[in-house]
């Protein structure tokens, strides 16, 4: 495929490959019996789909009509990977020695691992997994809760909350998501400034956010100065969206937490030791 570059040649061999692995497991008895995972795999497909057709006939395909659907292959590789999901999966825990934390990182990491998904972890006061994939936040989100280890007599609990992270929003607006007006300067100014329509109002469509700018001496000078105020503020905008979505989901899984339900009970020395003896790790 001449005009993919390494990346994009990366990025589709992953979708390939995600594609035929759930392909494989519709087909599998018990995976078509279980209603919520069938259907996350059935949405998976059909939005990678109409990549995994345009390869196919690429492959089979010849000159001309290939640098045309090269194209197009292009373009959805670019959507599919906008529609990547970006989430933040915090593990707070009182004591991390505790067996538990040490199987929920393990886990967490198991799981990135399978679906492919990029991962980074940050270990500061609590522990954060930053992750990006297709369907992570589905994924992840049947971790939220509270997660018990029982070691002997002694157990103790950790949390884990999932969030969705807001995207750095780049603000290079299309001409259909603004609305420019032009207009004759009112008050005191010069010859040009009170004869000639020079003032600039714009308006950013989606969130009715209006910065209008009529100081300067010319259209376009009062245009840049408009627009570097409306994409502050339309950015500061969805930022206190993204702000204010995140205290709702930490308001609504603490209360969750606070319910004190158990999401999930791990056992010592079944969960945790049996996995270190066949993974290889056990030294005792």
């Amino acid at each position: 495929m001449k005009k993919l570059n390494n990346e994009e040649k990366n990025q589709l061999q992953v979708i390939l490959k995600k594609y035929n692995h759930n392909s494989e497991l519709l087909t599998y008895e018990e995976v078509l019996c279980d209603k919520i995972l069938c259907t996350r795999l059935m949405k998976e497909n059909a939005k990678m789909k109409a990549i995994v057709d345009i390869s196919t006939q690429i492959e089979s395909g010849t000159g001309d009509e290939n640098d045309e659907l090269e194209t197009m292959l292009q373009k959805l590789l670019f959507k599919f990977n906008n529609e990547k999901q970006s989430v933040q999966v915090e593990i707070v825990c009182k004591n991390k020695s505790f067996f538990l934390y040490d199987l929920l990182i393990q886990y967490f990491e198991k799981i990135c691992k399978e679906q492919e998904f990029e991962y980074s972890i940050e270990n500061n006061e609590n522990t954060v997994f930053d992750i990006v994939g297709f369907g992570a936040f589905e994924r992840f989100s049947r971790e939220i809760g509270r997660h018990r280890g029982v070691q002997k007599k002694n157990s103790e609990d950790i949390l884990v909350f999932v969030y969705k992270s807001s995207k750095k929003q780049e603000f290079d607006f299309k001409d259909g998501d603004l609305r420019i007006d032009i207009y004759h300067s009112s008050g005191a100014g010069g010859q040009n400034v009170n004869k000639v329509a020079t003032a600039v109002r714009i308006t950013h469509l989606k969130s009715k956010i209006v910065c209008a700018c009529q100081t300067e001496r010319t259209q376009l000078q009062n245009k840049n100065i408009a627009m570097e105020l409306l994409v502050k503020k339309v950015k500061e905008h969805y930022e206190k969206l993204a702000f204010d979505e995140l205290k709702r989901l930490k308001k609504e899984q603490n209360k969750l937490m606070e319910q004190g339900k158990v999401r999930r009970l791990y056992n010592f020395e079944e969960d945790y030791l049996l996995e270190k003896l066949f993974s290889g790790d056990g030294n005792d």
